[in-house]
């Protein structure tokens, strides 16, 4: 009984091994796709506006941190709302 669940788990660790090396493989082959460079390209663009919005946002925090809670405390609320309204 012990013997066959060993073979099972060892089995399903096999198995869930080759499946992650196919991921990966596959992740490989879409990373160097080169009709993929826009694409790229457009999430370089992405990261350094939301670096810029991080650092900008971050500054107004240190300037007028009573503001800043009272806006994420309106964003939270809003947010709860729409939540609740959910069906």
């Amino acid at each position: 009984m012990a013997n066959t669940i060993d073979e099972t788990v060892s089995q399903a660790g096999d198995q869930a091994a080759q499946a992650a090396q196919r991921v990966r493989e596959a992740g490989r082959q879409a990373f160097n796709d080169p009709r993929l460079d826009t694409a790229r390209e457009y999430i370089q663009r992405g990261r350094g506006m939301l670096g810029e919005a991080s650092e900008s946002l971050s500054e107004f925090v240190r300037r007028e941190p009573w503001l800043a809670l009272a806006g994420a405390f309106v964003v939270g609320y809003i947010a709860a709302q729409i939540i609740k309204r959910m069906p």
